[in-house]
Parts: C-alpha cells; sequence; structure tokens
C-alpha cells in the first residue's frame, strides 16, 4: 500500500505555523526563531518529510534573477519650479529610486521629463515625448499648491503616484500606510522576541 507523501501542510497543521514559515524554518531562514526551526524540523523527521527534489528544483529556477530584456521608456514627469527640486526631498528620492529599479527589472527605462523647463507647455512636452517613442507616463508627486499640471494626456497611458494631481481623474498608486505600519509593529514584536 502506497503511503501519501508528507507535505509543508502536514507539518504546518501539527505545528500551528502557516506554510511559508515551515518552509524558512527548514531553510534556516533567520527571520524564523531558533526554538521554531528546532520544533519543526523535529515534527518533519516525524512525519518523514522528504522534500521533492522537483520541486526544489523548480523554486530554485524561478528565484534567479534574469535580466529583462528593453521594453520602453517611461517619462517621470515632475513639475517643481527647478529641474531637480523633487531630488532634494528624501520621500520623492525614494519613491523614484524604487520605481526606476523596479522598472529595470521589468526591462523599462524610467526617465526623469521637468514639464516646467522654459517654454514648455503640454503640447510641446507631449511631441518631445512623442518623438522619443514615449507611450508612457508616471506622474511624479507635485509640490505643494500644485494640483494639476499642462499636458497633453490623450495619447499616453499615465499612472500618479498619490493624490496631489487632481485632475484630470487617472489611475494612480499610492502607499498603503496601515499596511506599512503593521508590518514595522510586526518587525518589532519579531525583533522583540528573537532578542
Amino acid at each position: 500500500m502506497k503511503r501519501n507523501r508528507v507535505t509543508l501542510r502536514d507539518i504546518a497543521e501539527r505545528a500551528g505555523i502557516s506554510r511559508t514559515a515551515v518552509s524558512l524554518a527548514l531553510k534556516n531562514h533567520p527571520s524564523i526563531s531558533k526554538p521554531t526551526i528546532e520544533r519543526v524540523r523535529k515534527i518533519a523527521d516525524e512525519l518523514g518529510f522528504i522534500p521533492d527534489p522537483e520541486v526544489s528544483k523548480l523554486m530554485a529556477h524561478l528565484r534567479v534573477k534574469h535580466p529583462a530584456s528593453y521594453q520602453a521608456t517611461i517619462a517621470w514627469l515632475t513639475a517643481w519650479d527647478t529641474q531637480t527640486g523633487w531630488d532634494f526631498w528624501l520621500r520623492e528620492k525614494r519613491i523614484f529610486s524604487g520605481a526606476t529599479q523596479r522598472a529595470r527589472e521589468l526591462g523599462y527605462l524610467l526617465e526623469p521629463f521637468w514639464l516646467r523647463a522654459p517654454a514648455m507647455t503640454g503640447r510641446r512636452a507631449a511631441s518631445i515625448l512623442q518623438a522619443r517613442g514615449v507611450e508612457s507616463a508616471i506622474v511624479a508627486p507635485l509640490p505643494d499648491g500644485t494640483n494639476t499640471i499642462d499636458f497633453e494626456w490623450d495619447n499616453f497611458s499615465v499612472t500618479a503616484v498619490g493624490h496631489s494631481l487632481e485632475t484630470p481623474e487617472i489611475h494612480r498608486v499610492e502607499s498603503a500606510h496601515a499596511q506599512n505600519f503593521e508590518m514595522a509593529l510586526a518587525e518589532i514584536r519579531r525583533r522583540k522576541v528573537t532578542k
């Protein structure tokens, strides 16, 4: 009679923790406490757990980062009083840095474009970007007191960061402040437990 294979779910149910925590514990991940690692390993041994080599091989392959080939350039639209005015603020710099990194991972180049350059109009900005082959743009957080910008929106796929741009109504991304706070508290609790 063939015995059913023991899974991470079986270990997780016996240990009273998530499958992810079991997986991390079996890999000696630093985010899992030593007592939990030892308890999980003991349960795995008792149940006769044998890792599936094909799953391990697949997961190793998926974790390898393959450089993405170039897809397109995305304009990072800024509307500060100076070309690099946004670069003075830590929050804006971090948003741009994160967006640049993620764009690169997906094969995109994120390029700042200053909408308040001398003699710049919305029509001229759109014309310049179209001549460069740019079809997508991200509206960076706008400076205080600015809630709209002069830009020809129709020929671009555009999203905004945050809610500083009030018109036109376009898709936008925003920090999940409540979730970030919960993650910070969880990390504080985790660090207190592991000390």
